[in-house]
C-alpha cells in the first residue's frame, strides 16, 4: 500500500511539473518542432539506443560467465529489455532488476549469483554516471552556480553514492556500521549491507572483468550522451556536442532522484534550465528532452513485446495459479 502511495505521489508530482512547463510553452510550436524531426537522425539515435543497451546486456554476461552461469546471449537481452519495460511501471529505478533477476533465477535455478551479477552491472553503471557527472558538476560550475539548489543536490548524490562504495567496499567501516544498527528497527539495513557484501565478494577474485565491465560502462554512458546529441541534430538545433558531455551527465544523476515517474518532469526543468544557458529557447530544449524520453519509451515497448510473445516465468507462474 504505501509503495503504491509512493507511486501515486511521484506520478503527481510529474504531472505538476510538466503541467507548468508546458504552461510556459508554445504548444503550437512545440508540436511544429517535433514533427519537422528528421526521422532518419532519429531513428539513427534510436538504433544507437539500442545498441547500448547490448552492451550492457554483454557486460552482464561477462559478470555471469565468471559464476560458471551460461545463459545464452538472446535470452539476456530479453530479459534486459523485460526489465527496461517494467522500470516503465515500478515504484523504484530498480524494479525492472528484480523482474529480470527473476528471469534470470527462473532459467538457471541460482538465485543469490543472478542477484550478485545484476547487482556488480547496475554499480558499475552507476559508477561510470556518477564520475561523469562529478566531472560535469567541476567543469560546468559556472552553468549552473546561479542555481545552489542543482549544484547541492548533484553533489549530494554523486557523494552519497561514493560514501556507499567506501561502506560497502571498506570492512572495517561496514563492521562499524553494522553494529551499530544491529537489531532493532534498522536490522533490514545490516541484512542488506550483508547482502551487498556478499555479492561484492564472489567478484574480488575477478578483478580483470570487474574493469572491463566498468569500461564498458563508460561507453554507454558516452553513447547515452551522444544520443541526446543526435536528436538535437535531428531537430535542426546547433549546440556543440562538448555542452551534451557537461549537461546530459547532470539532468541524468539529478532526474535518478526518486521523486518523479522515471525522472519525467525533473528531467525536462534540467534541460529547459541548462540548455538556455547556450542559446535553446524553453520550447526547443522541451521537445529535445522529450524526444530522449521517447526514444526509451519506445525500447521500453520492446521489451514488453517480448514479453507478451515469449515464454515466460510470470506467464508460468500466473498458469499455475489458474
Amino acid at each position: 500500500m504505501k509503495k503504491r502511495a509512493t507511486f501515486l505521489v511521484k506520478i503527481i508530482l510529474s504531472v505538476i511539473i510538466l503541467t507548468i512547463l508546458f504552461y510556459k510553452t508554445d504548444v503550437n510550436k512545440l508540436y511544429n518542432i517535433i514533427k519537422g524531426a528528421d526521422i532518419q537522425i532519429f531513428f539513427f539515435a534510436f538504433f544507437l539506443f539500442i545498441v547500448a543497451q547490448t552492451i550492457s546486456t554483454y557486460r552482464w554476461k561477462m559478470l555471469l560467465h565468471t559464476e560458471k552461469m551460461n545463459i545464452h546471449f538472446y535470452n539476456l537481452v530479453g530479459y534486459y529489455f523485460i526489465g527496461m519495460f517494467f522500470n516503465l511501471f515500478m515504484p523504484t529505478i530498480v524494479g525492472g532488476d528484480v523482474v529480470r533477476g527473476y528471469y534470470l533465477y527462473k532459467k538457471s535455478n541460482m538465485g543469490s549469483e543472478s542477484a550478485a551479477s545484476i547487482f556488480i552491472e547496475r554499480l558499475s553503471g552507476f559508477f561510470a554516471l556518477m564520475v561523469i557527472g562529478l566531472l560535469s558538476l567541476i567543469i560546468g560550475y559556472s552553468y549552473i552556480s546561479d542555481k545552489p539548489a542543482i549544484v547541492i543536490l548533484l553533489a549530494f548524490i554523486t557523494l552519497g553514492f561514493f560514501a556507499f562504495l567506501l561502506l560497502i567496499a571498506n570492512k572495517g567501516i561496514r563492521d562499524w556500521v553494522n553494529n551499530f544498527i544491529k537489531g532493532g528497527r534498522l536490522e533490514w539495513v545490516r541484512q542488506k549491507l550483508k547482502g551487498i557484501s556478499e555479492s561484492i565478494k564472489r567478484y574480488r577474485n575477478h578483478k580483470e572483468v570487474v574493469i572491463r565491465v566498468i569500461l564498458l560502462s563508460f561507453l554507454v554512458q558516452m553513447i547515452g550522451i551522444f544520443i541526446f546529441y543526435l536528436i538535437s541534430k535531428s531537430l535542426s538545433f546547433n549546440i556543440s556536442l562538448a555542452y551534451f558531455f557537461l549537461f546530459v551527465p547532470i539532468i541524468t544523476v539529478i532526474s535518478m532522484a526518486p521523486v518523479t515517474f522515471g525522472g519525467l518532469g525533473v528531467r525536462e526543468f534540467l534541460a529547459i534550465f541548462l540548455f538556455h544557458k547556450v542559446g535553446l529557447g524553453t520550447t526547443e530544449a522541451l521537445s529535445l528532452s522529450l524526444l530522449w524520453f521517447s526514444i526509451s519509451v519506445i525500447a521500453s515497448i520492446l521489451g514488453g513485446v517480448i514479453f507478451l510473445f515469449s515464454d515466460n516465468p510470470m506467464s508460468t507462474v500466473h498458469k499455475k495459479a489458474a
